[in-house]
Parts: C-alpha cells; sequence; structure tokens
C-alpha cells in the first residue's frame, strides 16, 4: 500500500487483529497482477491509494462488490471514493496492512479551544468502515476511541455526539459509545449546557434512556469503559467472531 503524507502511531494504540474472514496468504502480497487504486477525495485534494486486491475484497463487502467484472471498476481495476476524507481511507488502508489504527497527527490538540481533532478522525474514520462494510476495522476504531479516552484525557469529544447521530442510523456501537460518553464521562450539568439541535433528537431521547434510573454517583464509574470489561459492548460484529479473536488468520 502506497500513498503520500505520514502521520504518527498513537502511542496508546494497540496492535489489532482481523477478524470475520481470514488473512491473506504471503502470496497475496506477491501477487504478479496489477494492484486495485483506490482515487479517495476531490476538488484537487484528491490522493491516491494501491491496494492488493485480496486485502481489500477479503475484509470489505464493498470492495468485493465493486470489483465484480461486470462493474466498470472491476474491468478498469480503479475504484473513486470522491465523498470521502483520504486521511480516513489511510487509517483503512494501513489497518488491513498493520492489524493497527493509526490516527495521530501533528496539530491534533488544540490547546486555546479545547479541541482535538483525533476523535472526530476516528469517528470519520467509523463511517467510511461502514460505508466499506468492513466491521473489523469499524470495531477496531471503537476500541482505540475506547482507549484514548482512558489513557488521555481530561479533553472530551463534548461536541462528537452532533456529527456521529447525523451521519449513522440504528443502535450502532458508535452511537452507543456517544451515548455512554454523554452519561458517564460528561461533568455533570453539561448535558444541559449542550445545544438543542434539530437533527439530534434521536441522541436526546437515547441518552434520556440509558439516564433513567441512575443516580450520580452511579454516572461516575462505567465498567463498559474498563480495561477489563469493555469486551464487545460497542462493537457491531455480533454473531460473527470479534476481531481479538484471531490469531494469524486462524479463528480460536
Amino acid at each position: 500500500m502506497a500513498s503520500e503524507g505520514h502521520q504518527q502511531v498513537h502511542k496508546s494504540e494497540q496492535k489489532v487483529k482481523m477478524a470475520g474472514k481470514r488473512r491473506p496468504t504471503a502470496d497475496a502480497f506477491c501477487t504478479t497482477t496489477r494492484p486495485i487504486t483506490v482515487v479517495v477525495g476531490s476538488d484537487g485534494k484528491e490522493r491516491t491509494f494501491y491496494c492488493h486486491e485480496e486485502l481489500l475484497t477479503t475484509h470489505s463487502d464493498f470492495f468485493a462488490a465493486a470489483m465484480r467484472k461486470e462493474w466498470v471498476e472491476g474491468q478498469d481495476r480503479i475504484v473513486r471514493l470522491p465523498e470521502d476524507d483520504p486521511d480516513c481511507f489511510r487509517m483503512f488502508a494501513s489497518f488491513l496492512y498493520t492489524s493497527a489504527i493509526h490516527s495521530l497527527a501533528d496539530g491534533d490538540h488544540d490547546g486555546e479551544n479545547l479541541k482535538d481533532w483525533e476523535y472526530q478522525r476516528l469517528a470519520l474514520a467509523w463511517i467510511l468502515g461502514n460505508k466499506l462494510i468492513c466491521v473489523a476495522f469499524q470495531d477496531a476504531v471503537v476500541d482505540a476511541l475506547i482507549n484514548k479516552l482512558m489513557t488521555e484525557g481530561p479533553q472530551y469529544p463534548l461536541g462528537l455526539y452532533r456529527g456521529v447521530y447525523t451521519m449513522t442510523a440504528g443502535s450502532c456501537g458508535l452511537r452507543r459509545l456517544v451515548v455512554d460518553i454523554t452519561v458517564f464521562i460528561w461533568p455533570i450539568g453539561q448535558l444541559a449546557k449542550a445545544p438543542a439541535y434539530s437533527d439530534c433528537a434521536e441522541f436526546y431521547r437515547d441518552v434520556a434512556a440509558r439516564l433513567e434510573g441512575l443516580n450520580d454517583e452511579q454516572r461516575r464509574y462505567n465498567p463498559a469503559f474498563s480495561a477489563e470489561g469493555s469486551g464487545c459492548t460497542y462493537h457491531d460484529h455480533g454473531t460473527r467472531p470479534c476481531y481479538k479473536t484471531v490469531i494469524g488468520g486462524e479463528r480460536t
């Protein structure tokens, strides 16, 4: 996989294992066929990535469908994603090759405005994973988000919920995580200060349902965020094996 630019590996990120399908054999990295060209972005900000077909089609149902010979992408071996963020696709492609989430970039921490742009980048990466139909990547991104929350603080993503709720649907893992961040991590009284966005009615409803029956003391500790208890609470793999249970391409 090749692309322009470089970003650091988050110091607290752990290696993650591929899930759902077998890891490609060594032959996948010595292919004699042309790689797939993926052009991401638009308006003069496009970036081009070159990825092995077996990696993409094994772990992404989107690419598996796009590479069918009846589609122009399958014939030309070029997939264009003009509406997507090149940095997020770089994270996706890097995950396929390294089994790790690389999300930290220079300038992420804005101390003056108390912002941390890595949170937004991780959320957008999850949304890209949803489009590409790669649950292993989505679950690994959620775990990287949780790891960041547990190890870095105190700049919690107070405004993350709006982007998440306007770009996702249903009871997905990212929505569940954002709700629990609000309920268990936001300072008491912060929710009352949050803007009443008309496009976030589902968020307010979900938070109200999660708060029901909880007192302030119970809100101070959420075992779902602890390293021991996080498990698959915010994963979307369902009955399929979690990416963390796959070692060396063999299911345990």
